[in-house]
């Protein structure tokens, strides 16, 4: 009798573990999965920020920090849940994002974003930073033909110190870094110890008539004659170079050939910065070539 009365008690709380299991399932139980949220899909891409954002707060409460991101000219993005958000003034914000609903937006070590509304390749919302609001609306920018060679340069990129990446490290440096978009964002990052200490942003896209070239420019309009041609492309693997031609003060020619060979960032492991501000330094030492301005 014991026994039976012991199976019975089995019995019924397996019963109310499955009634309960069952109930919460019924009442929308737990959030599905960040990856199911499609604000993540809608939002993937660059946006151009158009207007002068409307501000929120009185204008004698206004401070120096919400005019800083008043100044804000694009917001980028990336599907591997990373942003790049750029100024006015060239100075640019990396850091990773979530969305924890459907109309609202975390930037780490940046602010947040709400009441997004997407519609027809414009989004509204509400960027609130160091305890300021303001409205913002950006147009979504064009993206580059989607290629097999697209999708394979498209990503974070890590700068080996073969050829001639061993120009690019010193004392101060230990880590480079290369970023491409599908909406021609071209991001080069200089780390030391995990610490952004640098960053040079321009645009790229591929060249009209030459194969597996592509042009690259900073401030200025594309000029075909910035090209870089790449020799090798695979999803573990990219091999670039440029050439361009350097006057002494005779003007007479020297054609300078620069080799570059980079792997995927992700498998550079422990020396990812995280998330940073990072300013454009204009008293850095500048070098020739795709990574710093000329």
């Amino acid at each position: 009798m014991k026994k039976q009365t012991g199976l019975l008690c089995l019995i019924l709380f397996a019963g109310m573990i499955i009634f309960n299991a069952c109930k919460k399932n019924d009442s929308g139980g737990d959030p599905p999965p960040a990856a199911e949220n499609p604000l993540y899909k809608n939002a993937i891409g660059k946006w151009n920020i158009n207007t002068t954002p409307g501000r929120t707060k009185q204008p004698n409460m206004v401070s120096s920090k919400i005019q800083d991101a008043a100044d804000l000219v694009s917001i980028e993005f990336l599907s591997d849940t990373t942003y790049v958000i750029v100024s006015k003034d060239n100075d640019v914000f990396t850091g990773t994002f979530s969305a924890p609903d459907s109309s609202s937006i975390n930037l780490s070590n940046f602010g947040k974003l709400t009441e997004i509304k997407i519609a027809g390749g414009t989004m509204n919302f509400k960027l609130s930073k160091d305890g300021n609001t303001i409205l913002i609306t950006a147009n979504k920018a064009e993206t580059i033909p989607l290629t097999v060679n697209t999708e394979l340069l498209c990503k974070n990129w890590y700068l080996t110190e073969e050829d001639f990446g061993e120009d690019l490290y010193d004392e101060d440096i230990d880590k480079v870094t290369v970023l491409f978009s599908t909406a021609g964002t071209y991001l080069v990052q200089s780390f030391n110890k995990g610490i952004v200490i640098e960053a040079e942003i321009a645009n790229w896209k591929w060249h009209p008539t030459e194969p597996n070239t592509f042009i690259y420019w900073w401030e200025e309009l594309p000029d075909e004659d910035d090209k870089v041609k790449i020799t090798e492309l695979s999803k573990n693997k990219l091999r670039m170079e440029e050439s361009y031609y350097e006057y002494d003060d005779d003007d007479n020619p020297t054609l300078i050939t620069q080799k570059y060979v980079l792997i995927p960032a992700s498998q550079v492991s422990g020396r990812i910065a995280g998330t940073a501000f990072i300013k454009h330094d204009k008293t850095a030492p500048k070098t020739k070539g795709i990574f710093r301005r000329r």
